[in-house]
């Protein structure tokens, strides 16, 4: 549901096409994403008001975390299957997968996940309790830290 906090409107609009629970919102200046149970990642350009929706993995597994990029051209998203995919959202079909993230625990609740303000390094909780970090430009993609 989006408010406007700059007036006494109560409720601008309700954003209900997903199907299942939504498990994270993330926003830009112009666009807003959400992660949901039923696999998909919904963006939500508000300048042309336009909603483009992505099935991550086959709708295999559900969509938990999720972090826009500059411009919401690409976006990390983080799934049950102890995954974070990042994801050019240019394309008007599949989603294309430009990189995966492994090494973490994450299978049964919301981990937070993003990226460092210049992008270089992917950085996710787990559910051992550990910090992991991973290089977007990896050899082999190679953990860089985990704590």
């Amino acid at each position: 549901r989006l408010w406007d906090t700059r007036s006494s409107t109560p409720l601008l609009q309700s954003l209900e096409e997903a199907t299942d629970s939504v498990s994270c919102a993330a926003g830009t200046d112009f666009i807003i994403g959400t992660a949901s149970v039923d696999g998909g990642v919904r963006r939500y350009d508000l300048r042309n008001l336009s909603l483009t929706l992505d099935w991550i993995h086959r709708r295999q597994q559900p969509c938990t975390a999720l972090e826009l990029g500059p411009a919401s051209l690409t976006y990390l998203v983080a799934t049950l299957d102890d995954t974070i995919r990042a994801i050019d959202g240019r394309s008007d079909h599949e989603p294309a997968i430009l990189q995966e993230y492994r090494g973490h625990v994450n299978c049964k609740y919301r981990v937070g996940m993003g990226w460092t303000q210049d992008g270089g390094i992917v950085y996710s909780g787990s559910e051992d309790g550990a910090l992991h970090m991973w290089p977007t430009t990896p050899r082999d993609n190679e953990q860089v830290h985990r704590r």
